[in-house]
């Protein structure tokens, strides 16, 4: 079955961006330059009520962090989503997720590791392209400048590019969907 792909619009300045914890807990002090630097990119951050909670290693209860997903993907004015962190725990409730809204209302989700999880369903159910991304507990940790930079490049233009150097590949371009 052949799903027709929806892709969001690119981001403006003064769009909304939801920021949510769907597995694992952050500190706020964790996340505090990441949501600086956004804000600095020109978008409005949204926090989900249960970023900064901890029950046990998650952001909050199953509930909570499904809650906070939902909101996000029903908010018609969020243009993306980014997750704080994977770790573990989004495969608790992925399942229970309700995409009608995202479909209605395309946005960007961005996110890696446990996140994948949450990209599969999504372009499964929807067909919405998704982001493997930096995410906010991974900015300004390490060499990372590269990955936020294409962070903020697809969002706001659409495109990337990849390069590396190796002796073991003919030289040459490439075009083509990632999954």
């Amino acid at each position: 079955m052949k799903i027709n792909r929806i892709v969001p619009s690119l981001l403006r300045q003064g769009d909304q961006v939801s920021v949510v914890a769907p597995s694992g807990y952050v500190k706020e002090s964790s996340t505090k330059s990441a949501i600086a630097m956004l804000e600095s990119w020109g978008l409005k951050v949204i926090e989900g009520k249960s970023l900064y909670k901890r029950e046990g290693i998650f952001a909050g209860s199953d509930s909570e962090r499904l809650e906070d997903l939902q909101e996000a993907i029903n908010n018609r004015d969020v243009k993306a989503l980014i997750c704080a962190r994977g770790g573990y725990g989004l495969s608790r409730i992925v399942d229970k997720l309700d995409l009608s809204g995202l479909a209605a209302y395309p946005k960007w989700v961005a996110g890696f590791s446990d996140i994948t999880v949450l990209h599969y369903y999504i372009m499964k159910q929807v067909g919405i392209p998704v982001i493997h991304s930096a995410m906010l507990l991974n900015f300004g940790r390490g060499n990372d400048s590269v990955a936020v930079s294409s962070l903020r490049d697809i969002l706001f233009t659409g495109s990337s590019s990849f390069q590396w150097d190796s002796d073991k590949l003919i030289q040459g371009e490439v075009r083509a969907d990632l999954v």
